[in-house]
């Protein structure tokens, strides 16, 4: 465990999926320049914020926003990626952290773990995740991990 700020890990994961958002024409980026700190694993927080981007971009269409906030509160911190896609119905956030669940119709590949591991890693990060409607936006998905502070 180690004491970092998440902005590093954002400025990461934009590194490493750019390509990836351009492709699809969409802006991805950070709301608010917050140093944030955070003692845990880099690792675990890294692939954690990158597979709820990578699922942001990729069940977005082309030309949508997508943005990576965190901010402390009382219980720790909380890491926010938005987007203002189609989001997911409410009657299966519930389901889509399941191993394997996929909603139907997204026409996208995939096995379906994504959310999957997302849960896992939060659990190890001893946090929680929710997953609502997007609230920067007319429609879309937030999804919101709340972490323990150190």
């Amino acid at each position: 465990q180690t004491v970092f700020n998440v902005q590093h890990v954002f400025r990461r994961v934009i590194e490493d999926l750019l390509p990836l958002a351009l492709y699809k024409s969409q802006d991805l980026g950070v709301i608010g320049e917050d140093d944030v700190e955070f003692n845990g694993s880099e690792t675990d927080l890294y692939l954690l914020v990158k597979t709820l981007t990578d699922n942001a971009i990729r069940y977005t269409p082309e030309g949508s926003q997508i943005d990576l906030s965190v901010q402390t509160s009382e219980n720790g911190i909380v890491i926010q990626i938005e987007d203002n896609g189609n989001g997911i119905p409410a009657e299966e956030r519930t389901r889509v952290v399941d191993p394997f669940y996929r909603v139907l119709g997204t026409g996208e590949s995939g096995s379906g773990l994504g959310l999957s591991i997302v849960d896992t890693l939060v659990g190890n990060l001893k946090g929680r995740l929710r997953l609502d409607d997007a609230v920067g936006h007319a429609h879309g998905l937030r999804a919101e991990v709340t972490l323990p502070a150190a």
